[in-house]
């Protein structure tokens, strides 16, 4: 290594912490626009799903009446955080207990942020195409970018 430096500050308010070289940022929801909503786009473009799919049709145990287009719009009306990734060290157990998750209100009726509408279509993304999110999108995203 040959130069080391940080720049910048972590946190403006209540007061400003720079950072340190040791500072980690989390990244997670460039996952939900590069690959997640990327995924949903080519599988539109294909024509293999519309945004009004129901969810529940391809998602077992999911809520009725939840539209890949409200997962998209964070209109799900699913809560707005989860405790689940602190209860399950296994994917398929984080998995279950959010689609356990039930809605707030009813489906398109007001913007709830929640990471959950995601993880759900990171799962749609996969009963639709038969292949596990990460395949899916090496071969369809990362692969073609280079």
């Amino acid at each position: 290594m040959l130069y080391k430096k940080a720049y910048g500050f972590r946190a403006l308010k209540p007061s400003k912490e720079r950072n340190a070289e040791n500072t980690i940022y989390d990244l997670a929801s460039l996952t939900k626009v590069v690959a997640t909503t990327t995924s949903i786009m080519i599988l539109l473009s294909r024509k293999e799903i519309s945004l009004w799919n129901d969810v529940l049709d391809y998602v077992e145990n999911f809520k009725k009446g939840i539209k890949i287009f409200h997962l998209l719009t964070y209109t799900s009306c699913l809560p707005p955080y989860s405790d689940v990734w602190k209860y399950s060290k296994f994917r398929e157990g984080i998995l279950k207990s959010v689609l356990e998750e039930r809605p707030g209100c009813e489906p398109g009726s007001k913007i709830i942020y929640s990471c959950l509408n995601f993880i759900v279509l990171m799962i749609f993304v996969e009963r639709v195409s038969g292949r596990s999110f990460k395949d899916f999108c090496e071969e369809n995203i990362f692969k073609p970018l280079s």
